[in-house]
């Protein structure tokens, strides 16, 4: 029999200030690049901005807070 794959998925919700989801940011790439698990990290639409600038993959979704 053939075990049935599920997709792992993780969402980070880290306290709203930078210096916090910078560091939740880093672990969710490697997650999702090294261990193929769907990331999302939610946050402030000025802390996901900042993050934007500065992210290298798209292997995070990034999800606004409205």
């Amino acid at each position: 029999m053939a075990k049935e794959m599920r997709e792992m998925k993780i969402l980070f919700f880290p306290w709203l200030a930078y210096g916090h989801v910078s560091p939740y940011f880093e672990l969710a790439s490697r997650l999702s690049t090294k261990h193929s698990i769907k990331t999302y990290l939610c946050s402030t639409q000025v802390n996901l901005t900042a993050i934007q600038n500065r992210r290298n993959s798209t292997a995070v979704e990034l999800i606004p807070l409205q």
